[in-house]
Parts: C-alpha cells; structure tokens; sequence
C-alpha cells in the first residue's frame, strides 16, 4: 500500500517540477545571457511549455485567464508539434537552458499572416529578451515560410514590457479591433 502511495507521489511530483531548479538557479545569476539561440520544440518540451503557460504572469496577460489543464495542454501540444501551420520554438542560453519560447500560428494562408505569441521564463524576464526573442523567431519565420509572411500579435495595452518588445523589432502598431488590446505586425523580412 506504501509503495501505491509513493509511487503516485513520484508521478504528480513529477509534473510540478522538470528538474531543472539548479540551472534555474545558475542562470538567474548568471544574467545577462551572452549567447541565445533559437531551437525547435520537441516533444519533451510538453512539461516546459504546459508549466510556462500556467505561469500566473502569463496568464493574466492571456485572453483566457483560466490555468490550462495538463490533458488539456497535452492535446493542443501534441496536435501543434509538428503542424505545418504552427512554428514552435524554444529560446535557450549558452547552456542549451531553456529560456522562453515563441510560437507562430499562420492565420491567413493565403496572404501569409502569421499570429505571434512569446513568454519568458521567470528567470528571463527584464533583460530585454523578449525583442531577441522575437528578433529570432522572425528569421525561422522567414526561413519556414517566406520572407513576405506577415507576422502580428495582439497584446493589451497595460502590458507594457510586451508592447516595446515588438515596437524595438520594426513592428509597427495599427488598430485593433478589440478595446485595451494592442495590434503590431511587420514582415519578417523587414530589418528593425
């Protein structure tokens, strides 16, 4: 009956954490970052992105505030990987640790406009990384799909840090249809 208990223990454990607290740890400190790059995501990235996008921050600056389910977030993982509409790439440092991830969604294949989503990490954040991020995820944008694809996000207006990350890369802001939201969109062959 013990080993019933721990091994479900072991099981949940799992899921709260990725094993990764001391490069966490290591990274924090050693901020800034002076290598980042860009690689695609795998399937064992399914734990990182699911705790990313419950990350508190995230949610509150996300259309839909309620905390993604793991069967919920495992779907929509497993179904996006390897579609040839969705880019999911994961930011990492120096140390391969990963640091953020950014995604493009191709809306409108006909006239190539590409959705564009990024978080960081908490241990990430306030070093300007979310311009880079973008910056790089432009570039596979631009490689997968072309250098005429249209790459937009919409973001509300009290999310500041996210607003000057795309102002800092060449987007442009136009008008958005929903009220507190902002709207930014550039080529991704366009130089910032």
């Amino acid at each position: 009956d013990n080993e019933k208990v721990l091994t479900s223990l072991s099981t949940h454990a799992k899921l709260l954490g990725d094993g990764r607290g001391l490069a966490r740890i290591c990274t924090a400190m050693a901020a800034p970052f002076s290598e980042i790059n860009l690689r695609p995501a795998t399937p064992e990235d399914e734990v990182l992105y699911h705790r990313w996008a419950n990350d508190p921050d995230v949610r509150n600056q996300s259309f839909k505030k309620d905390p993604i389910t793991l069967s919920q977030h495992k779907a929509w993982f497993k179904a996006n990987l390897n579609l040839p509409t969705t880019l999911l790439r994961v930011l990492v440092d120096g140390n391969n640790h990963p640091l953020g991830q950014i995604r493009f969604e191709l809306i409108r294949k006909e006239n190539e406009h590409a959705l564009t989503s990024f978080s960081l990490d908490k241990v990430a954040r306030g070093y300007g990384l979310g311009s880079e991020l973008i910056r790089l995820g432009l570039a596979e944008l631009a490689s997968e799909w072309g250098p005429q694809t249209i790459a937009y996000g919409e973001v509300y207006v009290d999310n500041i840090e996210c607003c000057k990350s795309f102002i800092r890369v060449g987007f442009s802001e136009g008008t958005s249809q929903r009220s507190g939201v902002r709207c930014f969109s550039r080529s991704a062959e366009a130089k910032a």
